[in-house]
């Protein structure tokens, strides 16, 4: 019969408990039908009195000790460890030797308690799947998690990005807001509500001074995030985010293409009509009404947008891209073709679209010097435009005027570039305008933690987690506090 190949032998169960062959007096293997057992005796050394602290070598008994090990994960293993009790021939106490195996008064072994912990430092893993992968239950990781990973927070930056995300319910909110640092793109701190006099109580809780370091604080269009930074950080500034703003006049477009296409909307039954103009008129319409439901998002997309056609790139609204045919409309046509179509439907989207290229060159030519002086044209063009949906807009504009002047100011940021000569990574110290692109990144992991577990009832627990997944530095306490 053959034999099944030992999984494990001596040296190795000395390399993963960093032990020397000399401390270790006997080592035997036994692989039962439920699992591997290993059964560790230490070499008997003289001890030191906790009490007295004088030393003996007199051992009073021995315990067996049974700890769960993550040697392998294929099947359970067990380290079967015979402790000695030695006794103080001074004080007549008596006390257990050191064990290198687990942590005080637990029943897994230290290495199965890092490997546990080291797993949930991914956003991709559950509680469930790291139990199961290491054949323990779902509430021994959770109460592993929750007395080894406290996450303290972390001090205020200069530069503070804040926003919200739809990831824990609770009884004062339903959004978590997320406070990060836009320079290290580290996350500072989660709060459990995103309401003005839970923020305050929460930063007036931080030292003034610490809170008079920040300097810039970029936030998206939630009026409350204004009022508490002009409170709670005497020094510092608004930034509106510029991605915010411009899905907000987006809305305001796709608001107005869709009220066109219901007042083209040819009758259901226009087909069965029997007057030959109505029904040519009619399908007329249909078209119209066809260009703006399947190709709105040609509205949306800039000039420098680029596709890759046949292993070759193109500019979207490139009037050379080879054309195809397009049957509801009966031609030939490409992207630049079925652009021009949609602004021959109605006039209002021709402002529209110059209403949007105005905004984009705005943003892009824009200092912080004239700032000031292109946004206020930027206004009357959008008030001057008689469409209501904009003409509101241009109040949106003025009501975030300084947030939006203030989003120009530029700060010094190192990035990591690729050397073209070396192929090497090197740091380069560039200037860049504030905006939240980080945080929506990071509000991505934050809601796949949320998926995966299938919710948190726990804030303390969320909290950790998310902050012990989303920061590469955060790590867990090697005893815990709770022991």
């Amino acid at each position: 019969m053959k034999q099944e190949p030992r999984i494990l032998n001596d040296q190795t169960i000395l390399q993963l408990f960093n032990l020397s062959p000399d401390k270790v007096e006997k080592i035997a293997f036994e692989n039962r039908r439920d699992a591997l057992y290993i059964m560790i005796t230490l070499s008997k050394e003289e001890q030191v009195c906790p009490v007295c602290l004088n030393k003996t070598s007199k051992v009073k008994d021995y315990t067996k000790k049974k700890i769960l090990h993550a040697a392998i994960t294929h099947k359970a293993c067990y380290i079967e460890y015979r402790a000695r009790r030695y006794i103080c021939p001074t004080c007549k106490k008596s006390f257990a030797e050191h064990n290198p195996f687990s942590y005080k008064n637990q029943k897994l072994s230290a290495l199965t308690v890092s490997n546990v912990l080291a797993d949930l430092k991914s956003s991709h893993e559950t509680f469930t799947s790291v139990a199961k992968r290491y054949g323990i239950s779902t509430a021994t990781v959770t109460t592993l998690f929750d007395t080894h990973v406290q996450i303290a927070r972390r001090r205020l930056p200069k530069y503070l990005t804040i926003d919200e995300v739809y990831a824990f319910k609770s009884d004062r909110s339903n959004y978590v807001c997320v406070l990060v640092d836009y320079l290290n793109k580290t996350t500072v701190d989660l709060l459990p509500s995103r309401k003005k006099q839970d923020l305050l109580l929460y930063f007036n809780q931080i030292p003034l001074e610490e809170r008079k370091e920040v300097l810039l604080v970029g936030i998206d269009m939630w009026h409350t995030y204004r009022s508490v930074t002009k409170i709670a950080f005497p020094k510092a500034k608004c930034v509106l985010d510029k991605f915010h703003l411009i899905a907000e006049f987006h809305k305001r477009l796709d608001k107005l293409r869709i009220q066109i296409m219901k007042e083209i909307q040819p009758p259901k039954a226009w087909k069965k009509s029997s007057d030959i103009k109505k029904q040519c008129a009619y399908h007329d319409r249909d078209k119209q009404y066809y260009l703006l439901k399947k190709f709105n998002w040609l509205l949306m997309k800039n000039d420098e947008s680029i596709i890759e056609i046949d292993n070759k790139k193109w500019r979207l609204l490139d009037p050379n891209i080879p054309k195809k045919k397009n049957r509801k409309l009966g031609r030939y046509c490409n992207y630049y073709d079925i652009r021009e179509m949609i602004l021959e439907i109605d006039q209002r989207l021709i402002t529209a679209l110059n209403l949007k290229y105005t905004l984009d060159t705005f943003y892009k030519e824009a200092t912080l010097e004239t700032a000031k002086t292109k946004l206020e044209s930027l206004i009357l063009d959008m008030s001057n435009s008689e469409i209501p949906g904009f003409v509101s807009f241009s109040h949106t504009l003025i009501n975030w005027k300084n947030e939006i002047i203030n989003s120009f100011q530029l700060i010094e940021k190192v990035i990591q570039v690729k050397d073209k000569e070396t192929g090497k990574m090197k740091h380069v110290l560039t200037r860049k305008r504030l905006n939240n692109g980080i945080i929506e990144n990071r509000n991505k992991v934050i809601k796949q933690i949320k998926h995966n577990s299938n919710g948190f009832h726990n804030w303390e627990r969320f909290r950790n987690r998310v902050l012990y997944a989303i920061n590469d530095d955060s790590t867990y306490r090697i005893y815990s506090t709770k022991l």
